[in-house]
């Protein structure tokens, strides 16, 4: 076990195996204590379903303009632009650009005509969003998805948020925490009421577009770990196999 980044990991394999053998903690360099420029708070949320479709619905960018409408997304410019996708041995890294749109007046000051955003999946189910807005304010959110049972899952968060752009120091205040902590609360619990309703069993076949390409290039890194067997079957394993068919 090894605390970093305000997380405690746990690693579940053969202790035999030496520490600089063992994938590497899944990192975001915004929860680094010498990084000074950057705030985090922390929190956490249940979900009662299985935690692969918790996760997925971390890299499924498609679903941002219209279920997180009233905070972020953009209903009337949907699109997910500039899609590209880059896999190491560890995981995927999106970049990608969209249209926001502020939640409320208040927050108009920071429209900018697109979002450029840089998102990473890390193996096994860790995810990492960053983006700025306009007058350079900068958001880091990163999100570790894990199982507490075959139908139960956890999000353990963090969402960091930049301040060398504040010259005033208003930023930094503790209003602000309790700010973005309510923020992340309320898109996760968004994601919540969705991905608790999903029946994939129920789908007897997928058909993606490149807004997509996230979600299937993980499929298939987290597919060749399985393969070479460091897969832990579910318990309800076999009950809904994915048939991806791109058609970007």
């Amino acid at each position: 076990m090894e605390e970093k980044g305000g997380f405690l990991w746990l690693f579940s394999g053969s202790d035999k195996l030496p520490a600089n053998e063992r994938p590497p903690i899944p990192w975001c360099e915004e929860l680094s204590p010498d990084d000074n420029g950057w705030k985090a708070v922390y929190g956490e949320l249940e979900f009662d379903c299985p935690h692969w479709g918790v996760f997925e619905n971390a890299v499924d960018f498609a679903h941002v303009a219209y279920l997180h409408s009233g905070s972020f997304g953009n209903q009337d410019s949907p699109q997910i632009r500039n899609m590209r996708c880059v896999t190491d041995a560890y995981g995927v890294t999106a970049t990608f650009s969209l249209q926001n749109k502020p939640a409320s007046m208040f927050w108009e000051w920071t429209r900018v005509p697109e979002v450029h955003v840089t998102a990473r999946a890390f193996l096994p189910s860790t995810s990492m969003i960053t983006f700025t807005l306009g007058a350079g304010l900068s958001f880091t959110t990163f999100v570790n998805t894990v199982p507490i049972s075959a139908t139960k899952t956890i999000n353990r968060y963090s969402l960091v948020r930049n301040l060398q752009w504040d010259n005033t120091g208003l930023f930094n205040a503790d209003a602000w925490d309790h700010w973005a902590k309510q923020a992340m609360h309320k898109i996760l619990s968004e994601d919540k009421v969705m991905v608790e309703q999903l029946r994939p069993e129920a789908v007897p076949r997928e058909f993606s577009v490149r807004a997509d390409l996230a979600q299937i290039d993980f499929r298939r890194l987290r597919q060749q770990y399985i393969d070479l067997g460091y897969g832990i079957p579910p318990e309800n394993e076999g009950s809904h196999v994915y048939n991806s068919t791109p058609d970007y």
